[in-house]
């Protein structure tokens, strides 16, 4: 059976810009595997690995998950703004709520588990410069690997 090749994109944008959104509809619609580079450097840091801690993990790392396309998700930031503050994540199942437009069944409540909902650090209002600051990407589209 001949090997098939793994077409990878990277969604990319400002924190709400709706990255885990697009995600999950994407692999939901087309059967795929969906890899989040923000999980996975919040449960390093979290976990406090240092991963990558060498030049060699970093290259392996950069070869296993080399992209064949970009997507830039380019949201105003008004929009960003009242997503942020509308965010809810149950920590340790990564799901997410919205207070606006997917609340939990119980407000501040994990719907599966019942367990407390949290705002992320980089979901508070202090963090809404911050992105205004860093939107240099912003308009690009789809961008060339």
């Amino acid at each position: 059976m001949p090997l098939q090749k793994i077409f990878r994109v990277i969604i990319m944008g400002a924190p709400g810009s709706g990255k885990g959104t697009v995600s999950a509809r994407i692999t939901k619609s087309f059967a795929l595997k969906h890899i989040s580079s923000g999980d996975i450097l919040r449960a390093n840091i979290n976990s406090q690995t240092g991963f990558p801690r060498t030049v060699a993990q970093a290259e392996a790392l950069e070869d296993a998950y080399s992209a064949d396309s970009v997507v830039n998700l380019d949201v105003p930031f008004q929009t960003i703004k009242q997503r942020l503050t509308s965010r809810w994540t149950h920590l340790p199942s990564g799901r997410v709520y919205n207070t606006d437009f997917n609340p939990p069944k119980v407000p501040g409540l994990d719907d599966v588990t019942g367990e407390p909902l949290v705002q992320r650090d980089d979901d508070s209002p202090h963090t809404e410069a911050e992105i205004l600051r860093n939107s240099d990407g912003a308009g690009l589209g789809v961008l060339p690997v």
